[in-house]
């Protein structure tokens, strides 16, 4: 637009100046000079248009390319952050496939060592069945067993006298065993043996009898292992002997009962202790005038019978 205004007031002053001089050029040459002058213009217009339209696309071309390398720059950078992303996420997963395999090892390890826990603890448990069973197989080799049946006669000796002055219903009292209990070849009991016993009954005011009585009967047996082994007996019974006037001669029938059975027992000692404490029951019996007591001397022996049967174990010889 600058240039077309420029060329109009350049045309204006050629004819201007033609019409102030006769001698200057026609007004066909004004016109094809200003034509020309024109189109010179409008040429370079267009060149200046065109350079400007090149420089404008150049720098349009420049701010593009540089677009274009900031949104490489971009696309690298986000290439390199997916790219390591995607290397993290992909270390992450192995790590995680890792984690897993070793937790499945550590759950199948510790299966192993519970069921080889268990295997050893089973073994342990066989061994120690498997050496119980070798003991008991020895033991009861070592062993036999013996069966007394019920009437078994077992012989005692009183130790010390039982009077109902002095025992009262339910004491216990110890004896010793007479002589030996066997079975075939097998001594079950050996003379001199510990056998205990119990006061069944101790009447001494003789409610039921009209005299004193006293019972007793055995409740334990010592055996040739020296273990012991509860029992069952029939009661053996006393009862008082009625006032008589005859006390001298009942001290002295006594004090020879009580010898004689201190001598049957094994003498010596035993038949001191007899003599001495059936002189000592005949006395109180001498001295009485009525209700005398129910007396089982020292040395005395008596026989019970098993009221059961009982079973044994006994060392095998």
């Amino acid at each position: 637009m600058k240039y077309r205004s420029l060329l109009i007031c350049l045309s204006i002053l050629v004819i201007t100046f033609a019409g102030c001089s006769s001698s200057g050029p026609s007004s066909e040459e004004v016109a094809r000079l200003v034509a020309e002058q024109v189109q010179a213009a409008e040429k370079e217009r267009l060149a200046a248009e065109e350079h400007r339209a090149a420089q404008q696309a150049q720098a349009d071309t420049q701010a593009a390319l540089a677009k274009a390398e900031q949104a490489l720059t971009v696309a690298r950078q986000q290439a390199k952050t997916a790219e390591a992303r995607a290397k993290a996420e992909a270390e992450h997963a192995r790590a995680l496939e890792a984690a897993k395999l070793a937790e499945e090892q550590a759950r199948a390890a510790e299966a192993a060592n519970a069921k080889a826990a268990e295997e050893a603890r089973i073994a342990e448990e066989a061994r120690a069945k498997a050496k119980q069973a070798k003991s008991d197989a020895r033991a009861k080799a070592k062993v036999q067993t013996v069966t007394l049946a019920a009437g078994t006669p077992i012989r005692v000796i009183t130790s010390s006298e039982i009077s109902t002055q002095t025992a009262n219903t339910g004491d216990g009292i110890t004896l010793i065993l007479n002589e030996d209990i066997t079975d075939g070849d097998t001594v079950v009991a050996r003379r001199g043996a510990t056998v205990r016993g119990v006061v069944s009954e101790s009447d001494p005011g003789g409610r039921i009898k009209g005299v004193a009585t006293i019972s007793v009967n055995l409740s334990s047996l010592t055996l040739a292992d020296n273990s012991e082994a509860s029992i069952r007996t029939n009661d053996h019974h006393v009862d008082a002997p009625s006032a008589t006037g005859k006390n001298v001669a009942t001290t002295a029938i006594t004090t020879g009962i009580g010898a004689a059975i201190g001598a049957a027992v094994g003498g010596g000692r035993g038949a001191a202790i007899g003599a001495g404490a059936g002189a000592a029951a005949g006395t109180g019996v001498a001295l009485a005038t009525h209700g005398n007591p129910a007396v089982i001397a020292p040395e005395t022996v008596i026989t019970f019978n098993l009221a059961a049967p009982i079973t044994v174990n006994l060392p095998r010889r």
